[in-house]
């Protein structure tokens, strides 16, 4: 067998372990950081996407109101039971 670990040998393992250790958490903050970023740009993609869509709808309402008026005014009121 070799020979036991020394106390020296020991700190040194530690101390390197540790570092690997701080370093897989810097990576990992870093990549929660991206993650955030990502979700973010996404709720702000999709919440312009939806006011786009709102326009949209509110414009084919407005249309919709007005050809309906229109057609009222030319053929007098209709009445649907």
């Amino acid at each position: 067998m070799g020979r036991p670990l020394e106390h020296q040998d020991l700190q040194a393992a530690l101390t390197q372990s540790q570092e690997e250790l701080e370093r897989a958490r810097q990576r990992l903050q870093g990549h929660r950081e991206g993650m955030q970023d990502a979700i973010r740009m996404n709720a702000e993609q999709l919440a312009s996407q939806k006011k786009a869509e709102a326009d949209v709808l509110r414009d084919q309402s407005k249309r919709i109101s007005a050809y309906v008026a229109m057609q009222q005014a030319q053929h007098g009121s209709i009445r649907v039971l």
